[in-house]
């Protein structure tokens, strides 16, 4: 189910708080950028008109990879407006095509110009969060995606009317926040289309549990007479005696490996679940690993019977009542287990250094994050080609974490050793691909 629009703008501008000034400057440098080559082309009109053809196509594949970086919250340098320039013959081609293929729908009126222009919306979207895509398989791709999505993204435009009648009323000044505003929200719906539509489901983290077998059919046959003959000789209960209750099946054991789901955080029972009987999340084991187990309770030591419970004499006066304070006092039942407390969310987090040599700081969601270069993984590094579209995930289980490989070309390397299962520690160096990261419990 699609977020609705006003959620998403919302969400930009959570992603916006704290760096609207960011923004507002990236935005202006876009702005100044083409404006430059517009004034070019008031100049020499040709030359103006084939260069802002040339770096239209760059200037917008970095706009949108500044914009999505920002929304996912990554941290985001002025750098990444230019890195469209290093894709530049698919920029360029995409560009044209694109420029192309509105102008055709729009000979036939200007519906079909406004229908094609919105199929299209996402395609630079598309191509910055999978460098493998070309211009027309691009163009494609966000047609197949906006399929049904069209007048959504419309009516998410239409609301920033009342944003631009601001900008105008400001002599344009405002302009440099709504335009932000824009593309973030427009990188939210992005998001929220592809992950509704065009994102592939995990594999191998889902199992379904077993179905449970069917219950006993019921007997139609009446019982034989020798059966019906010892149901009435049953012996006859002696008066006054109380029927002892049947004992209560012993509960099953509760499994210390896998207390809750680390999917819908409920107890699974069985110490023998592969999975959970709720959602089907598999239960992961990790070789080596035995979680912290409360120590058993001892019970307190006694010195002997007290002064109540020895043999009184015959003839001797009766002992006095034991006062409230006097003698051992019974140890307090101990506290149920409370399974969802064993869960405790720190704020955990990877940091590591850009391209440009600026620091990055990831946050990790607890129960899992998910880390790869399609844009479908909760750390998304579309512009990393040595990391794979779905690498690792990075998950909770009680107060640890770990590292799971996701079958990565490259793997995953934990202080310099490749593993497919591992715990990790303070300040461990978890590496996927070319870029390392520095594993943190407490950031």
């Amino acid at each position: 189910m699609l977020t609705p629009n006003a959620d998403l703008m919302r969400q930009a501008r959570e992603a916006l708080k704290g760096k609207w000034g960011l923004a507002v400057v990236g935005n202006l440098i876009f702005l100044v950028v083409t404006g430059v080559a517009q004034g070019v082309g008031q100049i020499i009109p040709l030359v103006g008109w084939a260069a802002g053809l040339i770096v239209g196509g760059p200037l917008i594949l970095g706009l949108a990879l500044f914009f999505l970086g920002l929304s996912r919250g990554q941290e985001v340098a002025y750098s990444r407006l230019f890195d469209g320039f290093q894709r530049f013959a698919d920029a360029l081609v995409t560009y044209l095509l694109l420029a192309l293929l509105i102008f055709l729908w729009s000979l036939l009126l200007i519906v079909p110009g406004i229908m094609a222009a919105l199929s299209y919306a996402l395609t630079f979207f598309l191509m910055a969060d999978r460098p493998e895509l070309k211009g027309m398989e691009a163009l494609k791709e966000s047609e197949r995606l906006m399929k049904g999505n069209r007048w959504k993204l419309f009516c998410l435009f239409l609301r920033f009317i009342g944003w631009f009648l601001v900008g105008a009323l400001t002599m344009g000044i405002g302009y440099l926040w709504v335009m932000p505003y824009l593309q973030t929200s427009a990188a939210r719906f992005y998001e929220d289309v592809l992950g509704n539509g065009g994102a592939a489901a995990a594999e191998g983290t889902r199992v379904k549990p077993a179905a449970a077998p069917p219950p006993p059919s019921q007997p139609t046959s009446k019982p034989s007479a020798p059966a019906r003959a010892s149901q009435r000789t049953e012996p006859p209960k002696a008066p006054g005696s109380v029927p002892t209750p049947a004992p209560e099946p012993p509960k099953p054991p509760v499994n210390p490996r896998a207390r809750l789901c680390l999917s819908c955080h409920r107890p699974i029972t069985d110490p023998e679940a592969k999975a959970c009987p709720e959602c089907g999340f598999a239960v992961m084991e990790v070789p080596g690993f035995s979680p912290k187990t409360p120590p058993p309770a001892t019970p307190p030591a006694t010195a002997g019977p007290s002064a109540s419970e020895m043999p009184v004499k015959p003839g001797s006066p009766p002992a006095p009542p034991k006062s409230p304070g006097a003698g051992s006092v019974p140890p307090a039942p101990p506290a149920p287990l409370d399974l969802e407390a064993t869960v405790r969310v720190g704020k955990p987090r990877l940091t590591s250094t850009s391209a440009a040599g600026q620091p990055e700081r990831f946050d990790l969601r607890a129960p899992l994050t998910r880390l790869g270069r399609k844009s479908e993984n909760d750390l998304a590094f579309p512009l990393e080609k040595t990391i794979s579209g779905r690498h690792c995930e990075i998950y909770q289980e009680g107060t640890d974490w770990f590292v799971k490989d996701l079958g990565s070309t490259n793997g995953v390397l934990v202080n310099g050793k490749k593993v497919d299962l591992s715990p990790l520690q303070e300040g461990d160096q978890i590496k996927l691909g070319n870029k390392v990261f520095t594993f943190t419990r407490n950031a």
